[in-house]
């Protein structure tokens, strides 16, 4: 069984927004059914798109719930969303261009590391006090084009990609 609900409009998370958001259940119809088909457990979930104006660009992503946890991680894996820089996750990662966090190397490569694609998001929302926060960002950037010679012509990084993991104070929104 799966029953399936819209959430209202969504709302801001920083400077990024949580649109369309659904509440899906999912329960198979009988313990016995369950007992013999075991990959079908029940699972509450939220999904939803996630806008990033800086790149233009909305994010499926969803969420499964734990009984008990009072942090939600939104995710999604990511397929054919080229960037033309770091710096249009701007919003994503709270104001900051991610180039300043790449190696010196790296950073003068500049135009060198190729084309962007971004592979996977994850936004982690917490709930306290004062109500819901959003505790960490991370994103998976792929730079396939990338050539970084770091010895000479006789070492060089190929198809790199890297993992930005922002963890942020308590901010309501």
């Amino acid at each position: 069984m799966l029953l399936e609900a819209g959430l209202g409009q969504g709302g801001a998370l920083g400077k990024v927004r949580f649109e369309n958001p659904r509440l899906r259940i999912y329960s198979p119809h009988d313990a016995k059914w369950l007992s013999k088909n075991r990959d079908f457990q029940p699972v509450v979930a939220y999904t939803g798109t996630l806008a990033v104006p800086s790149a233009g660009i909305g994010l499926d992503v969803t969420a499964t719930s734990r009984w008990g946890v009072d942090e939600l991680t939104l995710f999604g894996n990511v397929q054919g969303v080229s960037l033309a820089k770091l710096a249009d996750l701007a919003d994503l990662a709270g104001g900051d261009d991610l180039a300043r966090f790449l190696p010196e190397e790296l950073q003068k490569a500049g135009q060198a590391l190729g084309k962007l694609a971004l592979t996977y998001v994850s936004v982690s929302l917490g709930v306290g006090t004062n109500g819901l926060y959003v505790s960490s960002v991370s994103c998976i950037i792929g730079m396939p084009d990338c050539r970084w010679k770091i010895w000479g012509d006789h070492l060089a990084v190929r198809g790199l990609s890297c993992q930005f993991s922002i963890f942020l104070k308590k901010i309501k929104f």
